[in-house]
């Protein structure tokens, strides 16, 4: 076995020498190359030979001798030929590219130097054993240049400062990418962006190289979220090969990924200050805390498997830095918030210090549960139902500085029960019944209290769009669709025919909307003195005839295959936000076949497929859907071929339905064909590749 594997050791030496000799030359194949991606794996293993020899000998005399001379023959030998299948895979992995040259030939040079030194400390055990002099410095000898070596792959990988002691004074740390967008780059991309491996030639180390973009253009647009590369990278599925960061690598939190997208909404402003921010800007909820020296915290921290229980899909609880034992929670999607999830975070009552419940229906009772919260110095309940009755309670939390309550029915009586508690500072009291006289009393006693923008009476500003009151789009026959905005005196306007709603012709909103079935609801907000704001629009599908069981005939992705055919009938819409939410079934490749059954013949008068579209995921409409109806023990009767409208340019993520009438067509199964983009088309990026086809619901009315 030794001997086996000296020789493969030897053979591996020779292949390195004549790489290196002729790698201008050498062309491997893929199945070859793929091998190297293996580099960053073993690489390990002779270095941590490289150590262990050294550690050897400071033990060697309390060994006895023959055992000794084992003991070293067998770290050389395993030393020798995991440095060689390393070198080996390093030359197959710079085969790819995408490294800066000098650096990588002076990394291949001194590993080939270290692989090769020890195939002949090997080799020549005998002699280097009979003198402990010799044996210690040619074990010394190898750890440094094993050091050498690894501090000039870490360099590539990593960056110039890797393993040495250089420390980089951060000149923007006061600015907005300094401190949020910034490390971003630096923790998530650097590693493949750097000027020593500037992967899609796209260096990230410095503003002036990110303002130069790579083989691919600029990295983000200003104020355009759409055609910025970087948030269409982020968008594609993990697998796919371009997506960023790569699978296999850390990926990016949802709270990264809305800081990039918004510093690129609010227009890339690399020397924006945190002391500039305004409250209408996304990042001023950070504000204080950034500007604020960071806090250490004496409390224990809870171990990464308690906070990864209390996270749920609605909630998430993270370390509000690196390091930190101080959490935070932030729960979101307000028609999926449970009270018992908020409850559960007792089990981290030490380590909380921020609690995010804002558009949660949460009412007065919360006060009860957060005063339970000891640490807490950072509370935000933006638009719940509070009236403020209890909020004395949360005098039990000592460290509180930072309370938000804009858009409650919070008041100036209920309030003033909190004051007394000392370490309050900050209130955001906008679109409350505190008035601004009343606002202003509050300063003089020596908080900060945020009332909001106060507008120009000659400018006009832009309302926001109207919200769903209804909590879930899938309607019957009873169902009224209603609407709602947070400010008074508001006029509803909306359309059911396609139509972009307008501030005179469309109907006004007065009572609520009755449907009949599957549509779409285009509804904007106007006032007096106040621009209209956009419309938005809201998906609503009809359901009344329930199926028994739903069969797929061809199975989806592995990907996202959801919970089989039972996706299709259980009254449960996918995220569109999130294309791996269990409830999308999705199909590339191949078409989407499944036949659906009914307990016994039903008349049906129509029928919706719900799907998603979502572009720059490469999720499209399909080109073409059958639907085919039959009762039992009769041949099948197509209904209809329908070809959906093809996508002429990138949009957002929507939800769409195709809607076919049945004028009360008698049936007992169904089967549905849809067949998913073959080439995406010349205007997206990924022209000629396949497109998705992601299917949620098939309902039936």
């Amino acid at each position: 076995m030794k001997r086996i594997l000296s020789l493969l050791t030897l053979g591996l030496n020779v292949i390195g020498v004549l790489f290196f000799i002729f790698q201008e030359k050498v062309q491997s194949p893929d199945w070859l190359n793929y091998a190297g991606k293996f580099h960053p794996l073993i690489l390990h293993l002779p270095i941590g030979f490289a150590v262990a020899i050294p550690l050897f000998f400071l033990v060697r005399s309390n060994i006895e001798k023959a055992s000794s001379e084992i003991i070293f023959e067998y770290l050389l030998l395993i030393l020798a030929f995991s440095a060689a299948v390393t070198t080996f895979s390093g030359f197959l992995l710079s085969f790819g590219g995408d490294y800066e040259i000098t650096q990588l030939k002076y990394h291949k040079t001194t590993g080939l130097i270290v692989s090769v030194l020890s195939y002949m400390l090997y080799e020549f055990r005998k002699n280097i054993t009979d003198n402990p002099k010799l044996s210690l410095w040619s074990g010394i000898l190898v750890f440094g240049l094993m050091a050498v070596v690894g501090h000039l792959g870490g360099s590539i990988t990593h960056g110039e400062d890797f393993l040495s002691f250089k420390s980089e004074k951060n000149t923007h740390n006061d600015t907005v990418f300094g401190k949020l967008v910034n490390p971003i780059l630096q923790n998530k991309c650097k590693s493949c962006h750097n000027p020593q491996k500037a992967k899609g030639k796209l260096d990230v180390t410095s503003i002036e190289s990110i303002k130069k973009g790579g083989k691919n253009g600029k990295l983000w647009v200003a104020a355009d979220t759409t055609n910025s590369h970087i948030l269409k990278r982020i968008a594609l599925p993990e697998e796919d090969k371009k997506h960023m960061a790569p699978k296999g690598k850390p990926q990016l939190t949802k709270e990264e990924i809305e800081i990039l997208k918004n510093w690129i909404k609010e227009g890339t402003n690399y020397t924006l200050k945190i002391s500039q921010l305004t409250p209408n800007s996304f990042f001023f909820k950070w504000k204080s805390n950034l500007e604020a020296p960071e806090k250490v915290y004496d409390f224990k921290a809870l171990s990464e498997s308690d906070i990864e229980k209390l996270n749920t899909p609605f909630c998430t609880v993270e370390p509000i830095a690196n390091g930190s034992p101080a959490l935070m929670a932030d729960f979101f999607v307000n028609s999926k918030f449970d009270l018992n999830t908020l409850k559960n975070l007792e089990k981290a009552k030490g380590q909380l210090v921020g609690i995010n419940l804002a558009k949660m229906p949460v009412g007065d009772e919360v006060f009860d549960i957060l005063a339970k919260f000891s640490n807490l110095e950072k509370v935000t309940l933006n638009q719940t139902n509070i009236s403020g009755k209890g909020i004395e309670k949360l005098r039990n939390c000592k460290n509180l500085n930072h309370l938000a309550l804009s858009n409650t029915k919070i008041s100036l009586n209920e309030l003033s029960k909190l004051l007394p508690l000392k370490s309050l500072k900050e209130l955001y009291l906008w679109e409350t019944k505190i008035t601004s006289s009343e606002a202003q009393n509050l300063q003089k006693n020596g908080l900060l209290v945020y009332t909001g923008f106060v507008p120009n009476p000659s400018e006009k500003l832009r309302l926001n769009p109207p919200s769903l009151v209804n909590e879930s789009l899938i309607i019957n026959d009873q169902t009224e669709i209603k609407f709602k905005h947070s400010l008074p005196k508001v006029t509803l306007r909306y359309t059911i025919d396609g139509s972009q709603p307008d501030t005179l012709k469309a109907q006004e909103y007065k009572t609520p909307i009755r449907l009949s079935k599957y549509t779409k609801i285009n509804v904007l907000a106007t006032k007096e003195g106040w621009l209209a704001s956009e419309a938005k629009t809201f998906t609503f599908y009809k359901s009344g005839i329930k199926a028994q069981k739903a069969e797929l005939i061809t199975q989806p992705d592995p990907q996202y295959q959801g919970k089989g055919g039972i996706n299709l009938i259980n009254s449960k819409l996918g995220d569109v936000t999130n294309f791996k939410d269990e409830n999308w079934l999705g199909y590339r490749g191949k078409d989407f076949e499944s036949i659906i059954y009914f307990e016994k013949s039903t008349k049906a008068t129509g029928m919706t497929i719900s799907y998603s579209e979502k572009p720059d995921s490469y999720i499209m409409p399909p080109e073409w859907v059958e639907v085919f109806y039959r009762q039992k023990g009769k041949s099948w009767i197509l209904l209809k071929k329908v070809i959906p409208d093809p996508l002429k340019k990138m949009g957002s993520q929507a939800a769409k339905g195709i809607d076919l009438s049945m004028t009360g067509t008698e049936i007992s199964e169904v089967k549905i064909v849809a067949h998913p983009v073959s080439k995406l088309p010349a205007w997206h990026p990924g022209k000629g590749d396949k497109g998705w086809f992601f299917i949620d619901e098939v309902f039936f009315y």
